[in-house]
């Protein structure tokens, strides 16, 4: 089986008979649709595989409800608040050009457009507006927060495990 990718993360319950309200990992609530099951990872208990019923095409305030075959009331969801959705990278739904899951750009190294390696990119923020790449800076000053947008990202290389940015004031 190929790496396993957070899908989302259990925030809560909903209502009596074990659903369980996910927080998205990669922000649309309806990206994961299509998943028939995954791994559950809840603290530092092992991973079990869950089937997965999603609920009709429930989405509240940006949470997907799911219900997973093993959970049967809200006494069981309640346990798994905090818990891992995973499901292997390979299954996950294509995404348009120029769009990326997290995971796809966690540990990329990021450049300024004169090639000067600024630091590694360890985190993705999803804001409303737009997602913010974390990056630990190379010398090991402060963090480098980089908006994903088009002004600010130049260009992204998956295959060469690269980001370029432009560099501008107030970015370090």
């Amino acid at each position: 089986m190929d790496d396993l990718v957070v899908v989302g993360t259990v925030v809560g319950v909903h209502g009596v008979k074990g659903e369980l309200k996910v927080a998205p990992a990669n922000g649309d609530p309806h990206r994961f649709r299509h998943v028939q099951w995954v791994m559950v990872q809840a603290g530092a208990a092992p991973a079990w595989k869950a089937a997965v019923e999603w609920q009709k095409a429930n989405v509240s305030k940006g949470l997907a409800i799911v219900k997973l075959e093993e959970v049967a009331d809200a006494g069981a969801a309640e346990r798994l608040r905090g818990a891992e959705l995973m499901v292997p990278a390979s299954t996950l739904p294509q995404l348009p050009e120029g769009e990326y899951y997290h995971f796809m750009l966690v540990g990329l190294d990021c450049y300024d457009q004169e090639g000067n390696l600024l630091g590694q990119v360890i985190e993705v923020l999803d804001r409303p507006a737009n997602d913010v790449l974390v990056v630990e800076a190379a010398d090991g000053g402060p963090e480098y927060l980089v908006p994903m947008v088009k002004s600010y990202v130049v260009d992204i290389d998956l295959e060469n495990r690269r980001v370029v940015v432009e560099r501008r004031p107030g970015l370090r």
